[in-house]
């Protein structure tokens, strides 16, 4: 299992990675148009061009915060910390699927299941923290069974 939890961590890390390399890829980018942005005959087209360019970089400087938000919640996770009860860093597997609370970073597939990397402040995340083996809640009009917490 602590193998399965490294994996797990690893590829959250590198999603949350992907991520952050794309939008900082972007910025660069659009960064570089706004240098080459070059006055024309029509002034207000300039700076119509302009303006458009630094309300694009302003939404990268806001995804790249949210990202490296998301990095530090990932960074306190402890992959090798064994759990009784659902919280950041446990793997939760029940009657319906399998869980790791982490990060909001997609499905990662081991051993033939998958495994959803969820944040605790998901609707799934927020239903699962602090239960532990046999507890019941209704997700999505579904009766989920906690079978273990890992």
């Amino acid at each position: 299992m602590q193998q399965l939890k490294e994996q797990l961590y690893d590829f959250c890390a590198g999603q949350i990675q992907k991520r952050e390399d794309s939008v900082r890829v972007a910025m660069r980018e659009n960064s570089q148009a706004m240098e080459t942005e070059t006055k024309s005959s029509a002034g207000d087209k300039y700076e119509t061009g302009l303006a458009m360019l630094q309300i694009e970089q302003e939404k990268f400087a806001a995804q790249l915060s949210v990202i490296m938000k998301t990095k530090q919640i990932l960074q306190q996770i402890l992959p090798g910390k064994k759990f009784d009860k659902a919280a950041p860093g446990a793997v939760v597997i029940t009657n319906t699927a399998r869980y790791f609370i982490a990060i909001s970073a997609g499905q990662f597939q081991a051993d033939g299941f998958i495994y959803n990397c969820i944040a605790a402040d998901s609707p799934i995340g927020k239903l699962l923290l602090g239960k532990s083996r046999g507890d019941r809640f209704v997700f999505l009009n579904k009766s989920v069974v906690i079978e273990e917490v890992l």
